[in-house]
């Protein structure tokens, strides 16, 4: 079973992953457990770097329940309704998605996620 530990004031620990993905490819994990960035500054991501000790990166939010609360934008694909949901805090913020399809996923868009501009295998796919 997989398990996600946010580090205080540093990456996200991920234990027993059996697949990862990576630009639509299938990854079998080499390692038991993973580090993954959550400061956006790692220049190894989606893994931690260490860099967020020098960055300053704080995992304190505030307060805000934004960054822990799944974010969902539906819109209708070929007929179909169509749900995305993320959870920021779990979010790498490397663009992957942008790279899978631009279409759907532009942050200078608002909202930044648009389903129904997207095809269902490309979506799908991501």
């Amino acid at each position: 079973m997989s398990k996600i530990t946010p580090k205080q004031d540093g990456p996200l620990i991920v234990q027993g992953v059996p697949v990862l993905r990576q630009r639509g490819d299938d990854i079998e994990a080499e390692k038991p457990v993973y580090a993954l960035c959550r400061c956006g500054v790692s220049t190894s991501k989606p893994y931690c770097d260490g860099a967020h000790m020098k960055a300053g990166f704080t995992s304190d939010n505030g307060g805000a329940k934004i960054r822990n609360t799944p974010v969902s934008y539906s819109g209708e694909v070929e007929g179909k309704q169509v749900t995305i949901s993320f959870t920021p805090v779990l979010c790498g913020h490397i663009a992957a998605c942008q790279v899978l399809h631009k279409q759907v996923f532009d942050p200078a868009q608002r909202p930044w996620a648009q389903p129904e501009k997207g095809t269902l295998d490309g979506i799908h796919r991501w």
